[in-house]
Protein backbone atom coordinates (compact mmCIF):
# COMPACT_ATOMS: atom_id res chain seq x y z
CA UNK A 1 0.00 0.00 0.00
CA UNK A 2 0.76 3.48 -0.12
CA UNK A 3 1.94 5.93 2.59
CA UNK A 4 -1.49 7.50 2.06
CA UNK A 5 -3.07 4.14 3.00
CA UNK A 6 -0.63 3.68 5.82
CA UNK A 7 -1.76 7.01 7.04
CA UNK A 8 -5.51 6.53 7.28
CA UNK A 9 -5.04 3.12 8.73
CA UNK A 10 -3.77 4.68 11.75
CA UNK A 11 -5.58 5.37 14.37
CA UNK A 12 -6.15 9.05 15.32
CA UNK A 13 -5.52 8.83 19.02
CA UNK A 14 -2.30 7.05 18.40
CA UNK A 15 -0.95 10.48 16.38
CA UNK A 16 -2.52 13.18 18.48
CA UNK A 17 -0.25 15.16 20.38
CA UNK A 18 -0.66 14.76 24.28
CA UNK A 19 -0.04 17.54 26.51
CA UNK A 20 2.64 17.40 28.07
CA UNK A 21 2.20 15.81 31.89
CA UNK A 22 3.91 17.59 34.62
CA UNK A 23 5.33 16.02 37.79
CA UNK A 24 6.28 16.83 40.96
CA UNK A 25 9.05 15.40 42.94
CA UNK A 26 9.78 16.64 46.19
CA UNK A 27 13.00 16.90 47.63
CA UNK A 28 14.57 18.41 51.18
CA UNK A 29 17.24 20.06 51.11
CA UNK A 30 19.23 22.26 53.13
CA UNK A 31 20.04 25.44 51.32
CA UNK A 32 23.61 25.29 52.23
CA UNK A 33 23.91 21.92 50.49
CA UNK A 34 21.87 23.16 47.52
CA UNK A 35 24.60 25.81 47.18
CA UNK A 36 27.49 23.35 47.72
CA UNK A 37 28.83 25.18 51.08
CA UNK A 38 28.39 21.43 52.79
CA UNK A 39 27.67 17.72 51.19
CA UNK A 40 24.68 16.66 54.39
CA UNK A 41 22.26 14.41 52.36
CA UNK A 42 18.78 15.81 51.46
CA UNK A 43 15.54 13.75 51.80
CA UNK A 44 13.54 12.66 48.93
CA UNK A 45 9.85 12.11 49.72
CA UNK A 46 8.61 8.57 49.68
CA UNK A 47 12.06 6.89 49.24
CA UNK A 48 14.27 8.12 51.98
CA UNK A 49 17.69 9.92 52.18
CA UNK A 50 19.89 10.75 48.87
CA UNK A 51 23.32 11.95 48.52
CA UNK A 52 23.95 16.27 47.66
CA UNK A 53 25.61 15.45 44.18
CA UNK A 54 22.56 13.43 43.36
CA UNK A 55 19.91 16.64 44.89
CA UNK A 56 22.12 19.06 43.11
CA UNK A 57 21.78 17.03 39.75
CA UNK A 58 17.99 16.75 40.32
CA UNK A 59 17.23 20.38 40.68
CA UNK A 60 19.12 22.04 37.91
CA UNK A 61 16.03 22.25 36.36
CA UNK A 62 13.39 22.72 39.67
CA UNK A 63 11.61 25.04 40.94
CA UNK A 64 11.98 25.86 44.20
CA UNK A 65 10.00 26.71 47.56
CA UNK A 66 11.78 28.00 50.83
CA UNK A 67 10.94 26.05 53.99
CA UNK A 68 11.49 27.57 57.27
CA UNK A 69 12.66 24.97 59.59
CA UNK A 70 12.98 25.73 63.44
CA UNK A 71 16.56 26.10 64.43
CA UNK A 72 16.17 23.66 67.89
CA UNK A 73 13.96 21.16 66.91
CA UNK A 74 14.69 21.34 62.83
CA UNK A 75 10.41 21.36 62.23
CA UNK A 76 8.69 22.97 59.77
CA UNK A 77 7.40 26.55 60.42
CA UNK A 78 6.40 28.05 57.03
CA UNK A 79 6.62 27.12 53.46
CA UNK A 80 6.83 30.29 50.92
CA UNK A 81 4.94 32.89 51.55
CA UNK A 82 2.30 33.32 54.25
CA UNK A 83 -0.23 30.44 54.89
CA UNK A 84 -3.14 31.89 56.60
CA UNK A 85 -6.43 30.95 54.72
CA UNK A 86 -9.22 33.24 56.03
CA UNK A 87 -11.88 30.97 55.15
CA UNK A 88 -12.73 26.90 56.00
CA UNK A 89 -11.23 25.30 53.50
CA UNK A 90 -6.94 25.54 53.02
CA UNK A 91 -5.33 27.01 50.29
CA UNK A 92 -2.83 24.67 48.02
CA UNK A 93 0.27 26.34 49.89
CA UNK A 94 -1.23 25.67 53.39
CA UNK A 95 -1.83 22.15 52.41
CA UNK A 96 1.83 21.69 51.49
CA UNK A 97 3.07 23.32 54.65
CA UNK A 98 1.18 21.14 56.63
CA UNK A 99 1.74 17.78 54.79
CA UNK A 100 5.60 18.90 55.31
CA UNK A 101 5.23 19.62 58.85
CA UNK A 102 3.15 16.22 59.28
CA UNK A 103 3.76 13.66 56.61
CA UNK A 104 1.12 11.38 58.25
CA UNK A 105 -1.98 10.88 60.37
CA UNK A 106 -1.27 13.00 63.63
CA UNK A 107 -3.50 10.53 65.50
CA UNK A 108 -2.18 7.82 67.73
CA UNK A 109 0.06 5.00 66.14
CA UNK A 110 -1.55 5.89 62.76
CA UNK A 111 0.59 6.36 59.74
CA UNK A 112 -1.75 7.05 56.66
CA UNK A 113 -0.25 9.37 54.12
CA UNK A 114 -0.97 12.75 54.65
CA UNK A 115 -2.36 13.79 51.39
CA UNK A 116 -5.04 10.73 52.06
CA UNK A 117 -6.28 12.45 55.19
CA UNK A 118 -8.54 15.20 56.28
CA UNK A 119 -7.29 18.80 57.26
CA UNK A 120 -8.78 19.06 60.35
CA UNK A 121 -8.97 22.23 63.12
CA UNK A 122 -7.98 21.53 66.40
CA UNK A 123 -10.06 24.56 67.71
CA UNK A 124 -12.87 24.14 65.65
CA UNK A 125 -13.82 26.62 62.98
CA UNK A 126 -17.13 27.47 63.99
CA UNK A 127 -16.04 28.34 67.34
CA UNK A 128 -13.26 30.71 66.32
CA UNK A 129 -10.20 28.47 65.47
CA UNK A 130 -7.90 29.74 62.55
CA UNK A 131 -7.11 27.85 59.41
CA UNK A 132 -3.82 28.14 59.19
CA UNK A 133 -0.84 25.60 60.51
CA UNK A 134 -0.91 26.40 63.66
CA UNK A 135 -4.39 24.86 63.76
CA UNK A 136 -5.01 22.28 61.67
CA UNK A 137 -3.32 18.79 61.37
CA UNK A 138 -4.16 15.85 59.01
CA UNK A 139 -6.38 13.11 60.46
CA UNK A 140 -6.91 10.06 58.85
CA UNK A 141 -11.19 9.54 58.31
CA UNK A 142 -11.06 7.19 61.01
CA UNK A 143 -8.96 9.40 63.69
CA UNK A 144 -11.43 12.13 62.78
CA UNK A 145 -14.61 9.96 63.70
CA UNK A 146 -12.69 9.26 67.41
CA UNK A 147 -11.81 12.96 67.72
CA UNK A 148 -15.34 14.39 66.24
CA UNK A 149 -17.11 11.69 69.08
CA UNK A 150 -14.79 13.13 71.97
CA UNK A 151 -12.81 9.82 72.20
CA UNK A 152 -9.30 11.32 71.37
CA UNK A 153 -8.86 15.07 72.72
CA UNK A 154 -5.88 16.76 71.29
CA UNK A 155 -4.16 19.60 73.37
CA UNK A 156 -1.36 21.54 71.63
CA UNK A 157 1.39 21.60 73.64
CA UNK A 158 3.24 24.95 74.86
CA UNK A 159 6.03 22.61 77.45
CA UNK A 160 9.06 24.33 77.26
CA UNK A 161 11.33 21.94 74.96
CA UNK A 162 8.87 20.39 72.45
CA UNK A 163 9.09 21.44 68.92
CA UNK A 164 6.34 23.99 67.23
CA UNK A 165 3.27 21.88 66.89
CA UNK A 166 3.36 18.82 69.13
CA UNK A 167 0.42 17.48 69.90
CA UNK A 168 -0.90 15.38 72.79
CA UNK A 169 -3.53 13.02 72.32
CA UNK A 170 -5.34 11.78 75.27
CA UNK A 171 -7.96 8.85 75.15
CA UNK A 172 -11.44 8.45 77.32
CA UNK A 173 -9.04 5.83 79.53
CA UNK A 174 -7.09 8.55 80.43
CA UNK A 175 -4.10 7.33 78.11
CA UNK A 176 -1.85 9.73 76.18
CA UNK A 177 0.15 9.84 73.04
CA UNK A 178 2.60 12.54 72.06
CA UNK A 179 2.70 13.82 67.80
CA UNK A 180 5.96 15.38 66.99
CA UNK A 181 6.01 17.44 63.79
CA UNK A 182 8.18 15.60 61.43
CA UNK A 183 11.85 17.26 61.06
CA UNK A 184 12.09 17.01 57.65
CA UNK A 185 16.28 17.10 57.09
CA UNK A 186 18.41 14.35 58.39
CA UNK A 187 20.83 14.81 60.90
CA UNK A 188 24.18 16.26 59.54
CA UNK A 189 26.92 13.55 58.92
CA UNK A 190 28.78 12.52 62.21
CA UNK A 191 32.29 13.95 61.74
CA UNK A 192 35.00 12.21 63.13
CA UNK A 193 37.55 14.10 65.15
CA UNK A 194 41.16 14.90 63.53
CA UNK A 195 43.93 12.12 64.70
CA UNK A 196 46.03 14.09 67.14
CA UNK A 197 49.66 15.36 65.61
CA UNK A 198 51.60 14.28 68.83
CA UNK A 199 55.51 14.33 68.53
CA UNK A 200 56.84 11.05 68.42
CA UNK A 201 56.63 8.74 70.69
CA UNK A 202 53.15 8.16 69.90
Amino acid sequence: GTEADVEESVPAWFTTTWPDVQVTVNVTVSAETLMGLVNDPGTLHGYGPIPADAIRDLVTHGVFRCLVVDGEHGTVLGVGKNTYTPGYVASERLKLLIEHAHPTCTGPHCAKAAWRCDLDHAEPYAQGGPTCCCNMRPLCRTCHRLKTAGLLVPEQRQHPGDPPGTVTWTTRTGRTWTALPHAPLPPPATLVPPLADDPPPF
